[in-house]
């Protein structure tokens, strides 16, 4: 497991903090600021980390060759900065020549105050530069005023969708645009029509679903790109954990936004047997060097499924080019093998840690440190920039005892070489894929092994490779009628168990093998990322390996909504309340002097009879307790 190292400190005089280590950077929490942090990220950080410093290092080598009179050092903004923990590390870990400045901006009063700490205790105060705002005025306002990007970073709490229109305007011609998502519920087809309303396409519920949601969110930063004279290229494509992640570059092309068209597709989903089919939104024709634009015709399939008999259900539009780039990847994966992996060995328990925490005295036996700029940071005003003071900053760092991790060295490391040494195998040409386990379900068969399935596969003359996305795909440009005589040979040599024969079985077994099947292993079937014992596929190394709640916007919305917390159930209560002390005042029996001398000459007073009970103001109570002192009667029951 690599995640952050936590430890808890006092960050200033009865203010307890945390501390945390991640890659190069050092930086400091309140616990009750509410600034969201999620350590399971730490993956996200380090392949975001690695690809924009390939990207910035191939952008420096086109302005070079190309002898372009762009600034070569680059403006990053980070839209959604919470605790300024992403753009700390992209300040330390991006190598120098590359960086000009980094913006992080925050709509939390809170996030802005950490970042700017953090800023100051890792001696980046004239690098980074914080900003108050909401993210989408804030990058429309850039677009307005002629400020742009050369990387835009978005990494919202859920939906992405409403960062993309302003985001694929505030970054620049070129600009490198990197968009996590993380409402895979959505995506992967468990609402259609919420994923329509958010994205512009309808999610589809399959083995393939990762990969579709990655295509989906494509479509959606193309048709927001194209609505202002502007296409995308995806340099690398991630699904991994519960979240996607993205690396698009964004360019400005009348002429090649034309081409979009063909770029998407809706897809056709057997409910059977799953088969997908496409139907690309248009089609291009070249004639004498002249490119024409067309509309498609359809559908590519009739009602009912050729293969086995089921109904069809329509989903997407889809981005079917390639969610890669081969160039780039392939210089990604050569730039992974010169870092070296950061062990985070011997690293304290966080949880045992903050359980002993039972008192000061115990605190006090803890590593406390103090930093003097959380003391400081509160007086600065929101709108200031991050102090000049480089002196300061470094005597800052030094308080704490920062020492110096260098460039080059992740957490993730052997994670991020088997993801994307998977990657680098996967078939560009081939939207989506079937899966291991699904082809032999349908059939109610056992499970063709790996190597057989893809070694008759490419013995029929065809490709095939896996997907990052699901660690049982099998991607292939095989006719789907090939793959179903594959299985349809391997279920007849096969002694099958007697089971309830399923209508859709029958029919697909129905069917004449057209195709030689040949199931004979092939050294070339077996990809060189199992050979090597790549990471390809993490499991999940600890319990509630998953998203995190949500952080508080601002300070006023969290104190509204405190105050508002169960204002309707306290009005039913205190009308129950008040209903009930009339009526107890209605029904209260009339005492004589004889009764009340008697009751007065009792030693013991009976259960429930004082005068503190009747008096009780019933607006202070609960309807439960208001129920439980209501007056008993005071005649006394029969011996």
């Amino acid at each position: 497991m690599a995640r952050g190292k936590l430890r808890v400190i006092e960050l200033s005089a009865g203010v307890e903090g945390l501390e945390l280590t991640e890659g190069a950077a050092k930086v400091h929490l309140k616990k009750d600021q509410g600034v969201f942090y999620n350590p399971v990220q730490c993956f996200n950080r380090d392949i975001s980390t690695a690809v924009i410093n390939e990207y910035l290092r191939e952008r420096k080598e086109f302005i070079i060759q190309n002898k372009k009179s762009w600034e070569q050092r680059a403006t990053i903004l980070e839209a959604l900065a919470a605790s300024g923990l992403r753009s700390i590390r992209y300040a330390l870990e991006l190598d120098d020549e590359f960086i000009k400045e980094i913006v992080a901006n925050d709509i939390s009063k809170n996030a802005i105050e950490s970042i700017r700490m953090n800023a100051q205790l890792n001696g980046l105060g004239n690098k980074i530069r914080p900003n108050m705002g909401d993210a989408v005025l804030y990058m429309y306002q850039c677009k307005s005023e002629g400020r742009y990007f050369d990387v835009v970073d978005l990494d919202p709490y859920g939906c992405a969708a409403k960062f993309l229109d302003p985001a694929v305007q505030a970054v620049q011609n070129g600009g490198l645009l990197c968009v996590t998502a993380t409402d895979m519920a959505i995506l992967c087809g468990n609402t259609p029509e919420t994923c329509r309303a958010k994205y512009g396409s309808v999610s589809l519920r399959g083995k393939f679903c990762h990969e579709m949601a990655l295509r989906i969110l494509l479509c959606s930063i193309e048709s927001a790109a194209n609505r202002h004279g502007r296409f995308i290229t995806p340099l690398v494509s991630i699904s991994v954990d519960f979240y996607i992640r993205v690396f698009v570059k964004v360019e400005a092309s009348a002429q090649k936004v034309k081409l979009s068209t063909s770029k998407l597709a809706i897809v056709y989903c057997c409910n059977g047997c799953e088969n997908f089919h496409f139907q690309p939104m248009g089609t291009q024709v070249t004639v004498e060097q002249k490119t024409h634009f067309k509309n498609s015709r359809g559908p590519p399939v009739g009602p009912i499924c050729d293969n086995c008999g089921g109904t069809f259900t329509m989903g997407g539009p889809i981005w079917t080019n390639p969610i890669h780039s081969r160039d780039f990847v392939l210089r990604l994966q050569q730039s992974l093998r010169s870092y070296t992996q950061l062990e985070v060995t011997d690293l304290p328990d966080f949880e045992a840690q903050r359980r002993s925490l039972e008192s000061r005295e115990q605190a006090s036996e803890i590593d406390k440190l103090s930093v003097v700029t959380a003391e400081n940071s509160n007086n600065n005003n929101n709108n200031s920039n991050i102090s000049n003071n480089q002196d300061d900053c470094n005597r800052g760092v030094q308080k704490i005892g920062r020492t110096t991790v260098e460039r080059g060295r992740f957490q993730t490391l052997r994670r991020m070489q088997g993801i994307v040494n998977v990657i680098s195998e996967e078939l560009l040409d081939v939207p989506l894929h079937y899966t291991q386990e699904k082809l032999s379900q349908v059939l109610r068969s056992d499970t063709v092994p790996m190597i057989k399935l893809r070694s008759a596969i490419m013995n029929a003359g065809y490709r095939v490779s896996s997907s990052h996305t699901n660690r049982t795909s099998v991607k292939t440009d095989a006719p789907s009628y090939v793959i179903w005589d594959i299985m349809r040979h391997w279920v007849k040599s096969r002694k099958i168990v007697k089971s309830a024969e399923l209508a859709t079985r029958q029919i697909i077994l129905s069917h004449s093998i057209k195709t030689s099947v040949n199931f004979n292993e092939r050294q070339d079937a077996i990809a060189p990322s199992m050979k090597d014992k790549s990471l390809r596929y993490q499991n999940n190394p600890e319990r509630n390996w998953g998203p995190k709640a949500r952080a508080t916007a601002t300070d006023e919305i969290e104190e509204k909504r405190k105050r508002l917390q169960g204002k309707k159930k306290r009005h039913r209560t205190n009308a129950n309340n008040s209903d009930a002390n009339q009526q107890n005042n209605v029904n209260e029996p009339r005492e004589d002097k004889n009764d009340k001398e008697s009751q007065g000459s009792s030693s013991v007073e009976p259960s429930g009879h004082s005068e503190v009970s009747t008096d009780l103001d019933a607006q202070h109570l609960t309807e439960p307790t208001a129920k439980k002192i209501k007056p008993e009667s005071t005649t006394h029951a029969p011996a």
